[in-house]
């Protein structure tokens, strides 16, 4: 899926697809309700995309997250029924490959987001950069975070993904203040911080220049359409009652001036606009306006 944003191109780049517990996916919500939205398999997983960002600026080439990368063995691949493009693959669309990317931006350090920031060499075992010509912009407070997240993250934060990035002296963090507007990292680019699902998250902004017709990529704030529901998160998500507030602010701005939101992890669409649903007055929910961008 190609789109614009003012002086940006952008495509929303499939760089594979896995599965993740159902329940885990949808935390308090009962089964009988999440099941009608996405059908789990056997082992209680549900189908979920792996989706970046591919932008192309006036100056600059920039790609927001990677997705689960090919440093998988094949237990992993099986615990997450796991599907991996290479980087050719994924990036064929766009007409260019890792070299070309000069910026790289990720949402957070979770291993589904950053797994392909690092690859295995010919060796089998030495990890290095996938874009080796990319300055890699990271939220300060999500790194400190992920070198030290306590147990119960620390199976989602695997050094593995970045420190090959710092070692190369690739890495560029960003001091983001909670609450704060969102801050410029390049032309057209913006980033606001979240601290709902994790901390020190990164949700991007493109921006037009105007209000109207923007577009954010949403990470783990809204990985889904089904999580458009305030009380519809994730049982991962750290702290829910700030998700959902942010979620909420986020949602009656995308209605106020019809942004676009990008969701990661939906298996069937890349992008959808939303509008206030016929039950606003009980609750400030929005729904997904008709003609919402599909995936093809």
């Amino acid at each position: 899926m190609k789109f614009k944003v003012g002086d940006l191109e952008v495509w929303a780049l499939e760089t594979g697809h896995f599965r993740l517990d159902g329940g885990a996916m949808f935390g308090l919500i009962p089964k009988t309700l999440w099941s009608q939205k996405l059908t789990p398999d056997s082992e209680n997983r549900i189908p979920l995309g792996l989706r970046s960002l591919l932008i192309r600026g006036p100056t600059f080439t920039a790609l927001i997250d990677a997705g689960m990368g090919t440093k998988w063995g094949d237990s992993g691949k099986k615990n997450f029924d796991l599907e991996i493009k290479s980087w050719s693959e994924i990036l064929a669309p766009t007409g260019l490959g890792p070299e070309d990317i000069d910026h790289v931006v990720a949402t957070h350090l979770h291993f589904d987001h950053v797994g392909g920031l690092s690859e295995f060499a010919e060796d089998g075992t030495t990890l290095r950069p996938v874009f080796k010509n990319a300055e890699h912009w990271v939220s300060q407070s999500n790194y400190e975070f992920a070198r030290d997240p306590g147990p119960r993250e620390k199976a989602s934060y695997r050094s593995e993904n970045w420190e090959p990035l710092h070692k190369n002296g690739q890495l560029r963090l960003v001091d983001i203040q909670t609450g704060g507007d969102p801050l410029p990292l390049l032309p057209g680019l913006w980033a606001e911080r979240s601290d709902g699902h994790t901390l020190g998250q990164m949700i991007i902004h493109l921006r037009s220049g105007h209000s109207e017709g923007n577009v954010v990529f949403c990470a783990d704030l809204l990985p889904t359409q089904h999580h458009l529901k305030e009380n519809w998160g994730m049982g991962f998500d750290l702290q829910p009652q700030v998700l959902l507030e942010e979620k909420r602010r986020l949602l009656e701005s995308a209605v106020r001036h019809n942004w676009g939101l990008v969701l990661e992890h939906d298996p069937h669409r890349a992008m959808i606009h939303v509008e206030k649903s016929v039950e606003a007055s009980r609750g400030g929910q929005v729904q997904i306006r008709p003609e919402g961008a599909h995936l093809k």
